[in-house]
């Protein structure tokens, strides 16, 4: 018979397993996010050429997310992560190979950014799916794993990696995509070594089209998660047009040289990661709804803040509370999505999710892009500003109600 202290050692066990594999293939995926334009860039110098491959990066979201989701429901999460992993390195490591020989292209570097993200697409619904059975679905300790999951994310794309990919640019070209390779690797391996339940029951008689439609009308028809996946969609809308034009800001408005452009995204990313780490005790201190409140408020300031200073240092600070306060809202938001959607439902409400959140990402940036034009590169931050003010003050009235009843997921 296990002892509950067996059991938890082995969920520790499991939990570390599954940070190493995040930690590194997140550092992996920062290193390609600067390596792919850089490597597009040494082809060619045409800006739509190089857009073409960043742009490829962003299809997979809204195009394959759905059917990510709806395989993810009826395969086991392990076998799918594992899946991910490998095929990625295996088209990083013919990229590789095609720049170390000479026969990379433009459309080869799409292509390639198209099917990383594509599997990143499936791993992240299996992984967002595993969670909960790794954990059984303790509130506390969903919050907590999802807040160190973020955090490690966020070092790793934003902090660590996008330096890192760069500065082994310069060595050989190929390096990044190698190094890339190998982080999903060691993703694989420790991917491996996690276990768990198979308590989902998928319909397989039906279509995947007929199970897409399934998963978003369940999510249509839930009142908490429909009005936390509109919030979502809200909230990248304001970050989007916020940071559309954000780069022309530091340079013109607060007199930031381009060499410590970085800097300054960097104190962004530093707060994303406290964000992520200090979310359970926030969330367990105030509860869900007044976390999340708290956090869109702490948003709102911080665009209107940076929107209204001069001092680059006061707008790192501003970065940094604004980022922080996304890792804590989405540590809500995940959360509540985990507990509530049923096993074998919750790869496609966390794809719609996506679906829906990254579509708003384009449409942000021309918001963005259009009312820089035509006010000034103040406006997207006072428009982020307001965008968020409103969902902010509404929160209790609108989704007060849907958290203190949630909706439960069926046994």
């Amino acid at each position: 018979m296990t002892t509950m202290q067996e059991h938890k050692g082995g969920i520790t066990g499991q939990l570390r397993a599954l940070y190493v594999a995040t930690a590194v293939s997140s550092f992996g995926d920062g290193i390609f996010a600067a390596a792919i334009p850089l490597a597009a860039a040494a082809i060619t110098r045409d800006p739509t050429a190089v857009a073409i491959v960043s742009a490829a990066e962003m299809i997979p979201w809204v195009f394959i997310g759905p059917f990510a989701g709806a395989l993810v429901d009826r395969l086991p999460y392990r076998a799918v992560m594992i899946s991910a992993d490998l095929g990625r390195l295996l088209v990083l490591i013919l990229v590789a190979a095609a720049i170390g020989t000479g026969h990379a292209s433009v459309p080869l570097l799409a292509l390639a950014a198209f099917l990383v993200m594509a599997g990143t697409t499936f791993f992240d619904a299996a992984s967002q799916s595993i969670i909960p059975e790794l954990v059984d679905r303790d509130p506390d300790l969903l919050n907590e794993v999802n807040g160190r999951q973020g955090s490690l994310s966020s070092a790793g794309r934003s902090l660590l990696g996008p330096p890192t990919g760069s500065a082994i640019f310069v060595v050989g070209a190929s390096i990044p995509f190698l190094a890339n390779a190998a982080s999903f690797l060691v993703s694989a391996v420790c991917v491996g070594f996690l276990k768990h339940k198979t308590v989902r029951v998928p319909n397989r008689d039906i279509s995947i089209i007929r199970s897409i439609r399934d998963g978003m009308a369940w999510l249509a028809h839930h009142s908490l998660l429909r009005s936390l996946a509109i919030l979502i969609a809200i909230s990248n809308l304001s970050y989007s047009a916020a940071t559309a034009t954000l780069v022309l800001y530091a340079q013109e408005a607060l007199g930031v040289a381009n060499a410590a452009y970085g800097l300054l995204l960097a104190v962004g990313a530093i707060g994303s990661i406290g964000g992520g780490l200090l979310a359970s005790r926030v969330i367990r201190k105030l509860g869900d709804l007044r976390a999340l409140q708290l956090a869109m408020a702490a948003q709102v300031v911080a665009w209107a803040g940076l929107a209204a200073t001069g001092s680059p240092y006061v707008a790192g600070a501003m970065l940094a509370i604004a980022f922080m306060g996304t890792s804590i809202a989405t540590v809500v938001v995940v959360g509540a999505r985990q507990r509530l959607t049923p096993p074998d439902m919750l790869g496609r409400v966390v794809t719609s999710f996506r679906v829906l959140g990254t579509g708003m990402l384009p449409a942000g940036g021309l918001l963005g892009g259009l009312a820089a034009t035509a006010w000034g590169l103040h406006a997207p931050l006072w428009i982020a500003a307001g965008l968020l003010a409103v969902p902010a003050l509404l929160a209790p009235p609108w989704i007060g109600r849907a958290f203190a009843t949630p909706e439960a997921p069926p046994e």
